[in-house]
């Protein structure tokens, strides 16, 4: 890879913190064709992880991101509750 890509690519990670990631949470959201999981309640619960993580100033320099996947294909029984999401953000 040319060096000039390789540097855009180190001041993209670094001006989104990449270097600061401690935990990164991918979560079954906006799918193109949604599986076990209904469209608006995972919208739903991506809304309350972004929220969630923010007022617990986790998001961003807190070290946890999370990235919006359309299927995981790993599920048993449809989409994470927002229970198991307030867990899964308090671990």
């Amino acid at each position: 890879m040319p060096a000039e890509i390789t540097d855009k690519l180190q001041k993209i990670a670094e001006s989104v913190g990449v270097q600061k990631m401690r935990r990164h949470i991918f979560l079954c959201c906006d799918q193109t064709k949604p599986k076990c999981s209904d469209k608006e309640k995972s919208l739903e619960s991506w809304e309350y992880l972004k929220r969630r993580l923010k007022e617990l100033s986790l998001s961003g320099e807190g070290g946890v991101y999370r990235t919006k996947a359309n299927c995981l294909q790993i599920c048993e029984s449809g989409r994470l509750s927002r229970r198991n999401l307030v867990s899964l953000v308090h671990a």
